[in-house]
């Protein structure tokens, strides 16, 4: 990556944590912007650089490996993840990211806010259509993840037939 797109990268980081912030409830715009950042190919840096869970690849999804430490649960209402990320236990108060885009920058956010702000990020990210995000701590091993995709569950777990999108749920070391 030359200078020039590293620069840019960046710039568009900064620019999208701003408008994170702007499109954020007060109580989670004020936890944003106090946050510290990490920009442009530093974002790469930091992820190429944790030693990530055999679950989890660079990418922030989840792959085939060891479930160890680890649940996973997939549902298909909102309101079941909401749910779900309730009876998640208390995390480690420990230094992590907070990743709401997966092209985004970085929030420096610690983990033990988890239950303080987790209604929060899921308001945003659903409001946003932007149902991904992750939150990791420094050296990998605590972390949650919400992912999403356009299919259905098996018909004996279906419990909305309008909606498309499957959430899957995983967290590890808490």
């Amino acid at each position: 990556m030359n200078d020039l797109h590293a620069k840019l990268r960046a710039n568009r980081h900064r620019r999208q944590r701003e408008q994170f912030i702007r499109n954020a409830n007060p109580a989670f715009a004020s936890i944003l912007k106090s946050a510290d950042i990490v920009t442009g190919i530093d974002v790469d840096s930091w992820v190429s650089g944790v030693p990530w869970p055999t679950f989890v690849d660079s990418k922030l999804t989840t792959t085939q490996g060891d479930l160890e430490d680890s649940t996973f649960t997939d549902w298909d209402d909102r309101a079941q993840v909401a749910n779900a990320f309730r009876a998640i236990p208390n995390p480690p108060a420990v230094d992590a990211h907070l990743f709401l885009d997966n092209d985004g920058p970085l929030f420096r956010i610690s983990l033990g806010y988890f239950h303080r702000l987790m209604e929060h990020i899921l308001e945003f990210s659903q409001a946003h259509h932007e149902s991904d995000f992750a939150w990791v701590s420094e050296d990998g091993k605590h972390g949650v993840l919400l992912s999403t995709y356009c299919g259905y569950l098996p018909e004996e777990r279906r419990t909305t037939l309008p909606e498309e999108v499957v959430y899957e749920i995983l967290h590890w070391g808490i």
